[in-house]
C-alpha cells in the first residue's frame, strides 16, 4: 500500500507573514520559498490572493453597488432561464416523443434543431404551434407528422 503524503497546512497569519516579507524585497522569493520549504508557485498565488483581496477591500462604494447590480442582474437572468427550461419541459412532455417535424427556434442563433415529441393532443394533419411570450423560444412543428 502507499502512503499518503502529509500536507503541511498554514495558518492565514503565517501565509500573510511569508507573503510580506517577499513584498517588501528583504529577501528574494526563491530564497524565502526555500526558507519555508514551500513552491514558488504557491507563494505566487498567497500574493496574488492578497492583493485581489486589498483591491477588494479598498474599492469604493460605487464599484461595490456596480458589482452588486451585477450579481442582482445575473440572478434574474438564472431566473429567467430556469422558467424557460421548465416551460420547454412541459411543452416537450405535451408533445410526447418521437415527432422529427417539431422544430425549436433560437431567436439570436437563428439557427433551427429538432425537438423529442411527438403531439398526441391533436389530430393528425393538423398545425400544431405552442406560442410562449416573446421573449421565449417558440415551438413549432409541420402538419405531415404529429
Amino acid at each position: 500500500m502507499s502512503e499518503q503524503r502529509k500536507y503541511r497546512n498554514f495558518s492565514v497569519q503565517k501565509k500573510l507573514e511569508i507573503v510580506l516579507v517577499g513584498l517588501r524585497g528583504d529577501v528574494s522569493v526563491k530564497e524565502l520559498c526555500r526558507q519555508h520549504q514551500i513552491a514558488e508557485t504557491l507563494y505566487c498565488s498567497w500574493r496574488e490572493k492578497l492583493l485581489e483581496g486589498g483591491k477588494v477591500a479598498l474599492a469604493g462604494k460605487e464599484e461595490r453597488q456596480g458589482e452588486r447590480a451585477l450579481k442582482q442582474r445575473i440572478r434574474e437572468l438564472e431566473r429567467t432561464l430556469g422558467r424557460k427550461t421548465y416551460e420547454l419541459e412541459v411543452a416537450g412532455e405535451h408533445c410526447g416523443a418521437g415527432s422529427e417535424g417539431a422544430r425549436v427556434r433560437v431567436p439570436r442563433a437563428g439557427r433551427e434543431r429538432p425537438t423529442p415529441g411527438r403531439c398526441r393532443a391533436r389530430a393528425p394533419g393538423q398545425p400544431h404551434r405552442l406560442v410562449q411570450d416573446a421573449e421565449a423560444a417558440s415551438v413549432e412543428s409541420t402538419p405531415s407528422r404529429c
